[in-house]
C-alpha cells in the first residue's frame, strides 16, 4: 500500500501541472478582453470589420507615466498610405463625416469604445498598423490579440458629446522634439481627443500640449448634442 502511494503521488503532481499550465493558457486574458476580441464581427469581404472594446485600456496611464499598456503591439506600416478626409456641414441636423483610405493594404476596423473615465466613441482603424491584412485577417484563429491595441491606432471618429476629428500625415516634415513632453503620435492624438474632449476648444488644448512626433493636418467638427442619435 505504502508503494502505491508513493507512486500515485507524483502522478497526482504531475496532472496538477499540467491542468495548471492548461488553465494559464487558456486565461491568458481578462474577461474585458476575451469579451472585446469576442465581440469582433466580420461584415464584408472587403475585408470590414466591427469590434466592441470592454472596460479600460490603458489610455490615461499613458497619459500620466508614459508607459505602453502590455498588450500593445504596433506593426509599422510602409510610407505609402495615403487618405482623405471630406466633410459635408449642411444643417444643424445633417452633417457627413466621411474617410478615404487610399492604401495598398485596405483592411478597416469600425471601433466602438467606452472607456470608464472618458466619453463613448466611435472610430475607424486602419488595421494594417496592427500587423493584419487582406491575408493575415484577425478572424483567423490565434491572430486576433493584436486587436487589443485597437483603441490606439484610430484615423478618425466622433465621441458622444459630437467632436470629431481626422487626421491626415504630412510625411515629409517632423515637428521640434521636446523630451519633457510624453508625446503621442497622430492616432493617438486622435483617441486623446474622442476620450476626453467636450468641446473643440478643449480638443486644440489637447492636441497642442501633447503633439510631439509627427506634423499633421487634422481635421475637428463638432455636432450639437441635441442632434445625435
Amino acid at each position: 500500500m505504502k508503494t502505491m502511494q508513493n507512486g500515485i503521488l507524483p502522478l497526482i503532481i504531475i496532472f496538477v501541472t499540467i491542468y495548471l499550465s492548461g488553465c494559464t493558457k487558456k486565461n491568458q486574458f481578462s474577461l474585458n478582453q476575451e469579451k472585446t476580441l469576442n465581440s469582433l464581427t466580420k461584415i464584408n469581404d472587403y475585408p470590414f470589420y466591427t469590434l466592441k472594446y470592454c472596460g479600460d485600456y490603458g489610455f490615461r496611464e499613458l497619459l500620466n507615466t508614459g508607459q505602453w499598456p502590455s498588450f500593445f503591439r504596433y506593426e509599422p506600416a510602409d510610407n505609402s498610405y495615403r487618405c482623405t478626409c471630406v466633410a459635408a456641414m449642411g444643417s444643424d441636423t445633417c452633417k457627413r463625416f466621411g474617410r478615404n483610405f487610399d492604401n495598398k493594404t485596405r483592411s478597416a476596423l469600425l471601433l466602438f469604445t467606452d472607456p470608464p473615465d472618458g466619453y463613448a466613441s466611435v472610430s475607424m482603424i486602419w488595421m494594417k498598423e496592427m500587423g493584419y491584412t487582406e491575408t493575415n485577417t484577425p478572424d483567423i484563429t490565434g491572430k486576433n490579440f493584436n486587436l487589443l491595441s485597437a483603441p490606439y491606432f484610430c484615423q478618425d471618429g466622433m465621441n458622444e458629446k459630437g467632436v470629431a476629428i481626422g487626421i491626415m500625415s504630412v510625411n515629409s516634415v517632423f515637428p521640434p522634439y521636446d523630451p519633457a513632453k510624453i508625446g503621442l503620435y497622430s492616432s493617438q492624438i486622435v483617441r486623446l481627443t474622442l476620450d476626453y474632449a467636450s468641446t473643440l476648444d478643449e480638443a486644440i488644448t489637447g492636441i497642442m500640449y501633447l503633439l510631439n512626433t509627427e506634423v499633421l493636418f487634422i481635421f475637428l467638427l463638432q455636432i450639437n448634442q441635441e442632434h445625435l442619435p
